[in-house]
């Protein structure tokens, strides 16, 4: 039987699946129900199912009208007592290109994300 993930490999195939803009992956990576809270700069967000993350993740804060160019940077402290993940992406829009962070805290239960708290930057510029 193969090793169950680690947190830090949850949260880095979580972000990978967010820069891909795989749907699919960024589902199986989270738990059913997941309980799932965000907070944007103009809205704050709640979300208990991996499809209704991936809505919002993909429907609304990443969609098509933006390409992500390039990961800028990510990061996991697993040693917390919440496993902390940071992520910036240079994202690219109709009006230019422009950057945004997100830092998650997150629980993983089974190689599954059960819990996910996210605060993001909005897009800012360079």
């Amino acid at each position: 039987m193969a090793p169950r993930p680690s947190a830090t490999d949850t949260g880095l195939a979580f972000v990978d699946a967010v820069a891909r803009k795989d749907g699919a992956t960024l589902v199986s990576l989270l738990a059913d129900p997941v309980r799932f809270r965000a907070l944007t700069p103009s809205r704050s967000w709640e979300e208990s199912t991996p499809e209704g993350v991936r809505e919002v993740v993909f429907g609304t804060w990443f969609s098509e009208e933006r390409t992500f160019t390039r990961l800028l940077a990510a990061h996991v402290d697993a040693a917390a007592p919440a496993p902390r993940l940071s992520y910036r992406f240079e994202v690219t829009e109709p009006d230019g290109v422009t950057e945004v962070e997100q830092v998650a805290f997150f629980d993983v239960t089974d190689g599954r994300i059960t819990s996910l708290a996210i605060i993001c930057s909005g897009f800012r510029s360079p």
